[in-house]
């Protein structure tokens, strides 16, 4: 039988690998990774994961996926990481969230941001200008000038309100490309957000 492994963030909050999805609950709009409570913290090592994670090997590396979750092994622990950029999947998650972004369609979960091609989803670099509600626990916060920043495996996003609400705006990503400071980019949601 198969154990939930545990461990607590930096808000307390508990994160339980295997059923971590099954706990419900609400928690405050008013913390970056609000929509994901309960999941693996980005970065965190857990001594295991669940039976039904799909292992594959990505660039002589050994991957598991989990509902949305990616996790490296190492050394005996896995570590929630990054997707690979260019890793497919046959279903999105459930929970994704869609959006059009000059044009091209991309659906986002996670932290991880997909495009549709040959009838999969191929993992891609976070485009900038996209905005998203939530963003995974794991970034670090930086204070510019008056300016909030969250930094997630080197994308940076900054909060900007929509909708009278708090959501989060890619203005970097790990390629290095960032928003220029006056560019108002121009992002469409789709009317289903597959929830």
């Amino acid at each position: 039988m198969h154990k939930d492994v545990v461990a607590v963030s930096e808000y307390g909050v508990v994160s339980v690998i295997g059923n971590y999805r099954n706990f419900g609950g609400h928690f405050s709009r008013s913390v970056p990774f609000w929509s994901y409570p309960y999941f693996p913290v980005w970065g965190d090592f857990y001594w295991g994961v669940s039976p039904l994670a799909l292992r594959f090997l990505y660039n002589d590396y050994y991957y598991y996926f989990d509902d949305g979750v990616y996790y490296r092994l190492d050394k005996n622990k896995y570590q929630v990481v990054p997707a690979p950029v260019g890793h497919k999947i046959k279903t999105l998650p459930t929970g994704t969230y869609q959006f059009t972004l000059d044009g091209a369609t991309y659906f986002y979960y996670y932290g991880t941001y997909y495009i549709p091609v040959a009838n999969q989803y191929e993992v891609v670099q976070p485009p900038i200008g996209a905005t998203v509600e939530s963003i995974p626990q794991g970034y670090e916060k930086l204070e510019v000038e008056g300016q909030t920043y969250y930094i997630l495996n080197e994308v940076q996003y900054k909060a900007v309100i929509r909708n009278n609400e708090v959501w989060y705006q890619v203005i970097k990503n790990n390629s290095g490309n960032a928003v220029p400071a006056n560019s108002s980019k121009e992002m469409n949601t789709a009317p289903t957000d597959n929830r």
